[in-house]
């Protein structure tokens, strides 16, 4: 287990401890875990490890809550753990632990821990770095195409991000605790609610739907957000991260020019033109107040433009043009 700060926990188990894990975090045992609470103590902020019996007496380990109601009753007993800081406040907690019907950890094995230790400790900084350049590689990339990019903890709190989302902060959005939120108020208990639901959805094994919301800038374009869980084998490389939210600015990406769309999905002119408005972040309104027509006339059109580009939601649609538009400038 590595509590990481402001961001929760972060664990790794063998077969066979799922069992144990789900009920620790369910029961929230990290409150009362007395051993983690008497290492921390002992070791001051430096690399420590023990066995039981170095930690509790014979009577503790049999009657604390902690042991009693947890460790015991789920049929474990000997441990042996060890405990080291990469930063003052981000503790790294190794546990192994044993059935009751196993004897307890011997004067050896804890030597042979005390051995392993700093090499534990070196691949877990290497494991580390590994990860951090691999996002970092990924934000850039999404940078280079014109995408900001906030991933996400499973609290909610933004854990890297990318310049363009950078540059984000105090037009579209802001951070408050750490947290992503809104700078329209019209737009905050929408962008709320849009990650809480991502989240959730992060739990599953299953993706969803990619998942769109508009998000209303000042005196500006609004911006499109895309909201990705992170699931599976790709949570080892982004670690504490369990979403990505994917940002197209329409102010930096040109709209694709209406010959192009025309002649790529066969609109018409008037179609192609409401196709340009909606890249550029204009509503079904707006659109028809600039045009002069009805709010159900445009509505037709997209319905037409929807079927003609094979997307079923406005959202994606959008996302198409940027694209669209994105590959026309690169071969130009």
């Amino acid at each position: 287990m590595a509590p990481l700060p402001s961001i929760g926990e972060r664990w790794i188990w063998t077969d066979g401890l799922e069992g144990l894990v789900k009920t620790f975090t369910k029961n929230n045992w990290n409150g009362k875990n007395d051993r983690l609470k008497r290492m921390q103590a002992i070791a001051r902020g430096q690399a420590f490890s023990a066995v039981d019996q170095m930690l509790f007496t014979e009577e503790e380990r049999t009657h604390l809550p902690f042991n009693a109601e947890f460790i015991r009753r789920n049929g474990f007993g000997p441990f042996a753990a060890a405990i080291f800081y990469p930063r003052p406040d981000q503790p790294v907690y190794l546990t192994m632990e044993r059935r009751m019907s196993r004897p307890g950890f011997e004067s050896g094995e804890k030597a042979e821990l005390d051995r392993l230790l700093p090499h534990i400790q070196q691949a877990f900084y290497l494991s580390r770095q590994f990860h951090a350049s691999q996002v970092s590689t990924t934000l850039e990339a999404l940078h280079k195409v014109g995408n900001a990019a906030f991933i996400l903890t499973a609290t909610g709190q933004v854990a890297a991000m990318n310049r363009r989302a950078e540059h984000l902060l105090g037009t579209a959005f802001l951070l408050q605790n750490g947290e992503l939120a809104a700078c329209a108020r019209e737009s905050k208990a929408h962008l709320k609610q849009f990650i809480k639901a991502l989240l959730t959805s992060a739990e599953g094994d299953v993706p969803p739907d990619p998942r769109w919301l508009k998000v209303s800038r000042r005196e500006t374009e609004p911006v499109w957000v895309q909201g990705m869980p992170i699931l599976g084998a790709v949570r080892d490389i982004f670690q504490s991260g369990r979403a990505i939210l994917i940002v197209a600015d329409p102010l930096d990406k040109k709209s694709p020019a209406v010959p192009v769309l025309k002649q790529a999905f066969d609109l018409t002119t008037a179609e192609a033109g409401i196709a340009v408005a909606l890249a550029k972040g204009q509503d079904t309104s707006e659109i028809a107040s600039t045009l002069s027509i009805k709010s159900d006339t445009v509505r037709l059109h997209i319905k037409r433009i929807l079927k003609k580009t094979q997307t079923s939601r406005q959202p994606e649609l959008v996302s198409l043009l940027k694209d669209l538009s994105f590959r026309f400038d690169q071969q130009n």
